[in-house]
């Protein structure tokens, strides 16, 4: 499971993304490229993060840029690319999904 560091973050603030390698599965035998969108639970679209390499065996670490504009509140980092990855065609969005928790908080102000 991924996370994210640290727990809460300003807007415009980054994080760390990371997730440990797997040992089921044998592995992917070759790196893997995985997509990572932001989610904001309902208060904004999603926003594209960009991609990273995971290694061999799944895992990865990353630092990303969250959007100066990004409202405070619950967050995720949604990860596209790895086996966890499962077709969901729920129209009730209980389907799970891979991704790593947190809070956005307001920016400081000057």
């Amino acid at each position: 499971m991924p996370t994210v560091s640290p727990a809460s973050v300003a807007a415009g603030g980054t994080v760390t993304v990371s997730s440990a390698g797997f040992t089921s599965c044998g592995g992917y035998g070759q790196p893997r490229t995985y997509s990572m969108t932001l989610a904001t639970i309902g208060r904004q679209p999603p926003v594209d993060l960009g991609t990273t390499t995971a290694a061999t065996d799944g895992s990865f670490s990353v630092t990303v840029t969250i959007p100066g504009t990004t409202a405070p509140g619950e967050a995720a980092i949604h990860i596209e690319g790895s086996d966890f990855d499962k077709p969901c065609n729920d129209t009730h969005s209980s389907c799970a999904s891979y991704e790593g928790s947190f809070q956005v908080v307001p920016a400081p102000t000057p």
